[in-house]
């Protein structure tokens, strides 16, 4: 973690993966506003940009989603081997 004092306020710029979580899952920890204006005209209000209440429940919503993708991998096989009959039924 690299530490810098700015004018009247810390600065603190996480470089480690295990650390940016701790930092952005804290109440602690607030962005700048400016650098969180930056941040949300080059990609949008959302998970990235939201702040500690909001960041928890936009995980929340999106918790869901993620935990399905291990079921989707399991089917996918299925669908494809349906597709592939499906498109030789059609061409015969």
């Amino acid at each position: 973690m690299i530490s810098y004092a700015s004018i009247g306020a810390g600065l603190i710029v996480p470089y480690s993966p295990t650390a940016l979580p701790h930092i952005h899952g804290s109440p602690n920890y607030i962005k700048p506003p400016r650098t969180n204006d930056f941040f949300k005209a080059m990609i949008g209000g959302g998970i990235l940009t939201s702040e500690y209440d909001d960041h928890n429940r936009y995980r929340g919503i999106l918790t869901p989603a993620f935990a399905l993708i291990n079921r989707i991998r399991k089917v996918t096989p299925h669908f494809w081997a349906k597709a592939n009959q499906l498109a030789h039924a059609w061409s015969d």
